[in-house]
């Protein structure tokens, strides 16, 4: 409670909005990045299985 904020009310609540808008596109690229990745292991996976069952 001891802080004495500069900023009009209005003013940071912007600033509010701007940060957590800005951490949950970050939060969403990551998601973008990780089904990304989980994509392309599946499809490695897929590979690693089909090749297997043709060795057989």
């Amino acid at each position: 409670r001891g802080r004495i904020s500069l900023a009009k009310p209005k003013e940071s609540r912007e600033v509010t909005d701007q940060l957590v808008a800005k951490m949950w596109k970050n939060k969403l690229d990551a998601a973008k990045l990780e089904n990304e990745k989980l994509k392309s292991d599946i499809e490695s996976l897929k590979e690693a299985i089909k090749s297997y069952v043709e060795s057989i």
